[in-house]
Parts: structure tokens; C-alpha cells; sequence
């Protein structure tokens, strides 16, 4: 629900946990494409970028299904979209909030498995 005003139900806090929530289900199927060059280096973040539309999302869905087929639940592995007008005025202590209830759920991933976080849109 795109543009709609905050009310008192309505607030970032509550917004952020109801797509923590809904990040669990698998990602839509897809067609597997490779990467030619190294991507992921031990103990470092991994930041997918590129012009619009050029494959993100698509790539960290399959980044999703792959891991996921290695055994790793769907819950693990959140996939948050902030294209949401909605989440207007969000601050990193929003985030660091939904992070915090990610491992309320899942305690034993603290300090373990981070939490996967997509933004979606173009930078403001």
C-alpha cells in the first residue's frame, strides 16, 4: 500500500517488521545466470550494484534459491524491499531495530549469519 499516510498503526517500525516477516517465502523461479568474475570474498560484505534494470534483484534471488538449495532456510535469509513509499524518514536505528528482532527470531544465527538486506530503487 504504496503512499499511504503514516497513522499510529502505520509506523516504520511496524512497516520494517511486517516485510522481516514476509521476507521469508522463496523467491519467484528464475533463469540462472553466471558470473564470470569472483564476487564473494571471505569476511566481506557483498554489495550488488548496476544501472536500472540491469539484473540486481534477479541475481540476489538466485544468491536466495542457490543457498537455499544448500540447505539454508528462506527465513535466514531475509530479502527486504525498501521501495515502499511508506518508509519515508527511515534511519539507520530503524534498520539496526529490525536487525535486532531478525535474531529475536532466529538467536542462534547471532554472530554467525548476517542478515541479508536488499535495497531496491534508485539513491535519493
Amino acid at each position: 500500500m504504496a503512499g499511504r499516510a503514516h497513522g499510529e498503526t502505520d509506523t516504520l517500525p511496524a512497516i520494517l517488521m511486517e516485510k522481516l516477516a514476509a521476507s521469508s517465502a522463496p523467491p519467484p523461479a528464475l533463469t540462472r545466470r553466471s558470473i564470470a568474475r569472483p564476487w564473494q570474498f571471505p569476511g566481506k560484505a557483498t554489495a550488488v550494484i548496476g544501472m536500472r534494470p540491469s539484473g540486481k534483484t534477479w541475481f540476489l534471488h538466485q544468491l536466495r534459491h542457490e543457498r537455499a538449495a544448500a540447505g539454508i532456510p528462506y527465513a535466514h535469509m531475509p530479502h527486504i524491499n525498501f521501495e515502499d513509499d511508506r518508509l519515508t524518514g527511515l534511519t539507520v536505528r530503524h534498520l539496526s531495530a529490525m536487525v535486532e528482532q531478525y535474531y529475536r527470531g532466529f538467536p542462534e544465527l547471532r554472530g554467525k549469519a548476517p542478515p541479508v538486506l536488499c535495497r531496491r530503487g534508485h539513491a535519493s
